[in-house]
């Protein structure tokens, strides 16, 4: 038996899978099979892994059709043969002493699950996450740590896979959220982990254009995103008599529920562009779902998240109407027009509005979505600048006439500036640059 399984669902991972599996083979922690799933690839991800598998023998490949990755996983698991279970994506890695520090934290705690640390890296720079850092330092970790909350990721968690058969705990038929609603099957009510703090696992930021699942907005993802977080409530519902002492479960359920709206917001709102009507519309009915459920003090947090939108609206029609930022581009063409476009409809503040000329718009250097979309406004190529500042509906008006490859926060730092309204109205070019550059600097 090996000391450590790790499970590797691949579709379509020949960019970046050898880093994947490099990272494994640098283990300090040699004792340990690798388990690939190829979920029905179609690029060169199945020469990649063969020969991975020709040459070391730790490494597994079995091929599937396309099923999803939660099938994958759950396939690797019916194979793993390790005395504990790690999860490693395609385009992910793990630090070099990783899977040492997992297997040492589970052998001498006896815990069921144990936690490291998580470093994105990649589109945004490198960045620790805060809640994994105080989970992996942390001896004893309950299911109802809120910490726990705020870390549904799968990959930065190692499992006892005695455990694991115990339960019979599997990844649910989802896309989205699958990670949290296995996490909490399998801890809920009253299973324990703890802290590996010697252990990272380096998670990829794609940027927008190449962006991963978790950073796309379609219906079938938001349904799956609803149905596993109202998983994890129901169960930690149900669960509320084997809280720990000093818990007090009423709040914990409103941090589910924050937690919920949180990233049904961050994660599928603020791509609003991305999305169609009945997709908005579907945010918006989970949305009300669970502002209903939120006590005042709830509300009052929760609504500090959209602040820089000037509040949420549901409809593409309505919140091309109220614009808080207008964008003109001028005298642009090519890639560098392609490019500027793309970084301003994948800002995560969507209350915009791009004014364009009929030269830009007739180019066929921007994307037809963009073109098509009700925030897009084009004007006669005569005077366009002088025309396009008379005709912007905000007062905050930027004019781009270089190339723009913005970090996705940009607007919305920009206007979560504390600054008087008359000063942003004034100098907003100039708060424009001063912001685009601190974060590039700082990556906010």
């Amino acid at each position: 038996m090996p000391k450590m399984s790790v499970v590797i669902p691949a579709y379509n991972a020949e960019r970046y899978i050898s880093e994947a599996l490099i990272s494994l083979q640098k283990q300090t922690l040699a004792d340990f099979e690798a388990i690939i799933v190829n979920d029905g690839s179609t690029d060169s991800t199945r020469a990649i892994t063969d020969s991975f598998c020709a040459s070391d023998s730790r490494f597994i490949s079995f091929y599937q059709e396309n099923s999803g990755v939660y099938a994958a996983r759950n396939r690797a698991l019916e194979k793993a043969t390790g005395k504990y279970v790690a999860f490693l994506d395609s385009d992910d890695i793990f630090t070099k002493d990783s899977l040492k520090a997992l297997y040492g934290t589970l052998e001498e705690t006896g815990a069921d699950m144990a936690v490291c640390r998580l470093q994105s890296f990649g589109a945004g720079g490198e960045k620790f996450n805060p809640y994994a850092d105080k989970l992996a330092n942390k001896k004893e970790i309950s299911a109802f740590d809120y910490d726990l909350v705020w870390n549904y990721l799968i990959g930065n968690k190692c499992f006892r896979r005695a455990s694991l058969d115990a339960s019979d705990t599997r990844f649910p038929p989802f896309k989205y959220s699958e990670d949290g609603a296995f996490i909490y099957d399998f801890m809920l009510p009253s299973r324990r982990a703890a802290g590996a703090v010697g252990a990272c696992y380096k998670y990829r930021r794609h940027e927008p254009r190449d962006a991963s699942v978790t950073q796309t907005v379609k219906m079938e993802l938001v349904r799956d995103y609803i149905a596993a977080m109202r998983l994890i409530y129901d169960k930690a519902e149900s669960a509320a008599p084997h809280a720990p002492a000093g818990v007090e479960i009423k709040d914990f359920l409103q941090e589910l529920i924050y937690k919920s709206d949180f990233a049904l917001i961050t994660q599928f709102y603020r791509l609003f562009w991305q999305a169609d009507d009945e997709t908005l519309g579907t945010i918006g009915a989970e949305h009300e779902r669970l502002w209903r459920l939120m006590e005042d003090r709830t509300r009052a947090k929760a609504a500090q998240q959209w602040q820089d939108i000037g509040g949420l609206v549901f409809s593409r029609a309505e919140m091309a109407s109220r614009p808080s930022v207008s964008v003109i581009i001028s005298g642009l063409k090519g890639e560098p027009l392609k490019t500027t476009v793309e970084s301003i409809f994948y800002q995560s503040m969507p209350a915009f509005e791009m004014i364009i000329s009929e030269n830009e718009a007739g180019s066929g250097d921007i994307p037809p979505k963009w073109l098509k979309c009700e925030n897009t406004v084009v004007l006669p190529d005569g005077a366009f600048v002088k025309n396009a500042k008379k005709s912007a509906r905000s007062k905050k008006r930027l004019v781009l006439k270089k190339r723009l490859a913005a970090d996705t926060r940009l607007f919305k730092f920009l206007l979560n500036m504390s600054l008087p309204e008359k000063i942003k109205d004034r100098c907003f070019g100039l708060l424009f640059r001063a912001a685009k550059k601190a974060v590039e600097m700082k990556r906010l």
